[in-house]
């Protein structure tokens, strides 16, 4: 088609809505004349949508004016466009792929120039706004940034109203760029399709976090309780379940503990009969005789994982968990499949308002799949419309048994007159679905439907439309409390006017308001520390201010575990709850509520309901920087831990007595011990860690535990105090924990950085606190000045060499820990110390008690130890203080690190065959080469030669085999560490270090004074259970009868 400047033809009325075709002609078309190419378009245009297709330009013809004079047009199917339209290279492109991305990233900063946050939080908002019954929440820290944040839809609530009973609560990772832990809330629906309940992003994955997700949920979900709830083995999320939902049954996911027995028994087989274990549909004697069959088969009755698997069967035994809804979930794989199916979407370089609109794009999709099936359903599809009544008064018994298996037998009971029908395989209470016993009963009685009671309504066709979000109507806030205030100043008037009339009634009134007064600021005080900055869902206030979360760290991205406390650029801080920094302990602490991951007998709970910065009070030496000695540099920098534990002394007032009392004489003894109450952080020039004297101050902790002291285990540490009784806070290199029980006992938890100094410091450093808490003239005059320098020029025999090594951070995160996981804590009675030192001496020579311990346990370590290794190795501390000076109290106030390692080394044959004199012999030559002054310059000669970096003994390392080291805490202070409020039942050691390739053994005397010890361990199972097992009975496992509590 061709428009010209001919003059034949005449003017079409391009005009006309409609093209009528008839009132052309072949010519007529063709010879048209057009006043513009704008009408010749509009013209053919029409005339070929009539016809029943479409038209692209082609060529175009201009006059010497540039004007238009001819065009042409063609069907948009006809041959090749010009070449001039088509790509003929890179270059030629007008819209690059740079383009692109330039155009998105425009958009992208448009949608988030309020803020990340603050846009997805925009975006739930207008999402509240469409969606009436849209329900979300969220926190934000003390920087007011996103912290914690929920969401649910109309739809997830309506799917929860109908599918509530049945909870499935995991956690996936990497969906977002700040790393937040990503939870989904779902179930099954009646299509046995997997439905969304609702989901948050958290901060972490501790108790508190979780009870928070939990809460939320039943909040969004007008408090409807499920039955049941499927998780994989967290503890953190048992505990919250625990709290929120105590009556729910709780099941561990089959897939998880079936990779975990992978992982820790290597016994290929073992897997498979686990899985048979956890499968079996019996009683629970059958699993008991099973079970007992499959680990004596494997010889792993004693594996620690077993162990701790067996004691949680109730939570994983189909045996154990028969009769419970669970419909037909077993595991966590269902939402890990909608985790993975997500993670399409999801991606970890998403912005928060990105992941909003992503996710409801992939539930969308999701959703697109439970639609279909609804349609299939309604279409009548797969249902039987038809149905009988079933007449009669009868009860009638069927009793079943597999063809071939007379002996295994099942009961049916039917209940003709009442469509009733139940079996003793309980698989209809565990799945909802009838069982093949009831079915085979169905058939015999001719039925034409399932019984009633058969058919559970969560899987009927029409049981999601019958449920309807309810929300509750609320009045608005604002005007409520006007109204309270209306109606109580009203009646306050009235009060006023009689009560002034008598100065009696006055008094009495004034004291009354006064109380009351005090009472109601104090627990909206409460309210909001408890709560400070959550806000409500569907709230119409618009949201100014909030920041973009921080990037967390979380069990799914790992760090890698390191020795030492710090950053090594001095970065990193893993706690984010207020403090108080004031400058003086009498002013007001920033009350805190927060419940701390961990369990003892199921229930165990430690809330810690205040934090506040102690500083000395009195005049302190002028800011200065305190450079580490050589041997402060080869301890590092890690937390060392001791825990004492107080009786109930009812001459005590009051446990806020206590804690003034210890905060003032702490205050007082940070005075003479600044360096405890400074901060340690690395020189950028030197790359070593050096002590700030800045009175940056003490962390002090306050606590309480809702059981008492008697029902702690003191016995297994892993348990009952780690997570619980100390709180690890890099920024403050001395932590204390006060913790007070029901029983109006205490706990004091004394958390050091290794950097201040070895256990002979820190004992001066508790020594003088208690001295001072009892008014008493303190005993110690610290001594700070780290003097421990190298010679000039530094020398030092090849000895040491063979014994320590200089090493990095990326080695240290290396150091194998294949069996090292038991803390224990023991007592040993005086009689069998003094029965190892006497068969220890039976030579004539005389050896300390510290050497005939190591000598029995040494010997015992031999059957801990599988035939790889011939040889084994033991470690001993030395404290060099009185092997440096000739006068033995030169140093004694010396505070820093003084210590050094000697190890020794003998033979498996040696160690067997050997008696406890030949081998206490050994410990004592290996001890012996160290306790003199020229090994001690030697390591700190070698230590300057290796600087800066970090040094550790080849022994620790865990390159010398299997090895142990014992610390000697026979002059550390138990009994003595009275603060007013008597002497302590126990006090020992707790090591919190994370990475150690050696075991760890620590003695100090007992607070009884009668000579036994209290021994704590980081050991092996199999060394544990040589120990126990004994015959001589000397490690004796700790216990509260025995502490007499």
């Amino acid at each position: 088609m061709d428009q010209s400047d001919g003059s034949q033809g005449g003017h079409a009325n391009v005009h006309n809505d409609k093209f009528n075709s008839s009132s052309y002609s072949k010519n007529d078309i063709l010879e048209q004349k057009f006043d513009s190419e704008d009408d010749a378009h509009a013209f053919y245009n029409a005339y070929v949508k009539e016809m029943g297709f479409s038209i692209r330009k082609d060529r175009l013809k201009v006059n010497e004016a540039n004007v238009p004079r001819k065009r042409k047009w063609v069907c948009s199917k006809q041959g090749q466009r010009a070449q001039k339209h088509l790509n003929r290279g890179y270059g030629d492109v007008g819209f690059t792929l740079k383009d692109l991305q330039n155009k998105i990233e425009v958009e992208r900063r448009v949608e988030l120039k309020d803020g990340d946050a603050e846009g997805a939080l925009g975006y739930l908002s207008a999402r509240a706004n469409a969606d009436p019954f849209f329900f979300f929440k969220y926190t934000v820290d003390e920087e007011n940034r996103l912290g914690k944040l929920f969401w649910a839809d109309s739809k997830s609530r309506m799917d929860y109203a109908a599918f509530g009973d049945v909870l499935i609560f995991d956690t996936t990772y990497r969906t977002n760029a700040y790393k937040k832990p990503f939870v989904i809330l779902a179930s099954v629906s009646n299509h046995f399709l997997t439905t969304i309940f609702g989901c948050a992003l958290l901060v972490d994955e501790t108790f508190a976090t979780y009870t928070w997700v939990l809460e939320t949920l039943m909040e969004a979900m007008d408090n409807k309780r499920p039955v049941s709830v499927l998780t994989d083995g967290d503890r953190a999320m048992r505990q919250a379940i625990q709290k929120v939902i105590p009556d729910c049954r709780h099941r561990l996911c089959s897939w998880h503990l079936s990779r975990n027995a992978v992982t820790n028994i290597h016994k290929p087989e073992f897997q498979k009969d686990f899985k048979r274990c956890m499968q079996m549909d019996c009683e629970i004697d059958e699993f008991e005789n099973v079970w007992d069959q499959v680990v004596k088969r494997y010889n792993i009755e004693q594996k620690p994982w077993v162990l701790e698997a067996y004691s949680k069967r109730s939570l994983w035994a189909q045996a154990y968990l028969r009769g419970y809804m669970f419909a037909g979930a077993s595991s966590t794989q269902r939402v890990e499949g909608m985790n993975a199916y997500f993670n399409k979407f999801l991606k970890q370089r998403l912005r928060l308002f990105e992941f909003m609109v992503h996710y409801d794009r992939a539930l969308g999709r999701i959703r697109n799949r439970e639609a279909k099936a609804e349609e299939l359903v309604q279409a009548g599809k797969y249902i039987v419309e038809k149905t009988v009544v079933i007449e009669g008064i009868d009860h009638h018994k069927y009793y079943l048994s597999k063809y071939g298996s007379p002996e295994k037998t099942w009961t049916v009971d039917y209940h003709p007159a009442e469509n009733r029908m139940m079996c003793s395989c309980l698989k209809f209470e565990s799945f909802s679905v009838p069982c093949c016993h009831m079915i085979c009963v169905m058939k015999l009685n001719h039925l034409l439907c399932i019984p009633q009671n058969c058919v559970l309504q969560r899987w009927a066709r029409q049981h999601r439309p019958n449920h309807q979000v309810h929300c509750h109507s609320k009045i608005d806030t604002i005007l409520t409390q006007t109204a309270r205030y209306g109606i109580l100043s009203s009646l306050f008037n009235e009060v006023s006017y009689y009560a002034s009339n008598v100065d009696l009634d006055f008094k009495e009134a004034r004291e009354v308001a006064v109380q009351f007064l005090w009472r109601l600021k104090k627990r909206q005080a409460m309210t909001k520390e408890d709560n400070p900055n959550s806000v409500q869902g569907n709230t119409k206030t618009k949201l100014v201010g909030i920041g973009d979360p921080n990037i967390v760290k979380t069990k799914g991205n790992p760090r890698e575990g390191t020795l030492l406390w710090a950053n090594p650029k001095g970065q990193g801080n893993a706690e984010a709850i207020p403090i108080d920094h004031h400058p003086k302990i009498e002013a007001r602490s920033l009350a805190i509520s927060m419940a701390v991951e961990g369990a003892v007998h199921g229930s165990y709970e430690v809330n810690i309901t205040k934090k506040t910065i102690v500083k000395a009070t009195e005049p302190l030496p002028e800011p200065h920087i305190l450079t580490l000695s050589n041997l402060d540099l080869l301890s590092g920098r890690f937390p060392v831990t001791y825990f004492y534990f107080y009786r109930n002394n009812p001459l005590v007032a009051s446990f806020t007595s206590v804690i003034d009392t210890l905060k003032s004489s702490l205050s007082k003894t940070l005075t003479h011990f600044y360096p405890f109450s400074s901060r340690i952080v690395q020189n950028q020039s030197t790359s070593e860690p050096e002590i700030v004297c800045d009175n940056t101050g003490a962390l002090f902790v306050e606590a309480h535990s809702n059981i008492a002291l008697k029902e702690l285990d003191f016995y297994n540490l892993n348990q009952s105090l780690e997570g619980k009784l100390v709180s690890i806070n890099s920024d403050y290199p001395l932590q204390i924990q006060v913790t007070c029980y029901t029983c109006g006992g205490l706990s004091i938890t004394f958390t050091f950085d290794h950097a201040l100094g070895d256990a002979s410091a820190f004992s001066k450093f508790l020594i003088t606190w208690s001295e001072i808490a009892m008014a008493k003239t303190i005993s110690c005059i610290p001594d700070h000045r780290r003097y421990l320098r190298a010679r000039v020029p530094p020398s030092f025999d090849p000895w040491v060499d063979q014994a320590f090594v200089s090493c990095t951070l990326e080695e240290i995160a290396k150091i194998p820990m294949p069996k090292i996981s038991l803390k224990r804590l023991y007592y040993i009675d005086a009689s069998s110390i003094n029965k190892l030192q006497r068969l220890a001496c039976m030579d004539g020579s005389k050896r300390t008690k510290i050497e005939a311990f190591s000598a029995y346990i040494w010997k015992v370590m031999v059957r801990a130890i599988d035939e790889s290794h011939p040889k084994c190795k033991m470690g001993w501390l030395v404290d060099g203080r009185t092997r440096m000076c000739k006068d033995p109290d030169t140093m004694s106030n010396y505070i820093g690190n003084v210590l050094s390692l000697a190890f020794g080394e003998a033979s498996k044959a040696e160690l067997e065959t050997g008696g406890l004199t030949a081998i206490a012999k050994i410990c004592h030559d290996a001890i012996s080469k160290v306790t003199n002054r020229a090994r001690f310059l030697d390591l700190i000669d070698w230590i300057e030669c290796q600087r800066p970096g970090l040094m550790l003994s080849r022994v620790v390392l865990g390159r010398a085999g299997p090895a142990l080291v014992v610390s000697s805490g026979r002059r550390f202070p138990v009994a003595e560490l009275d603060f007013g409020f008597g002497s302590p039942a126990l006090g020992t050691l707790c090591s919190t270090i994370q990475r150690i390739g050696v075991g760890y053994v620590n003695q100090r005397p007992s607070a009884r004074g009668d000579g036994s010890w209290t021994v704590s361990l980081i050991i092996w199972p199999e060394l544990a259970a040589a120990l126990e097992s004994d015959s001589d009975r000397v490690f004796q496992p700790m216990t509260s009868d025995h502490l007499q509590l």
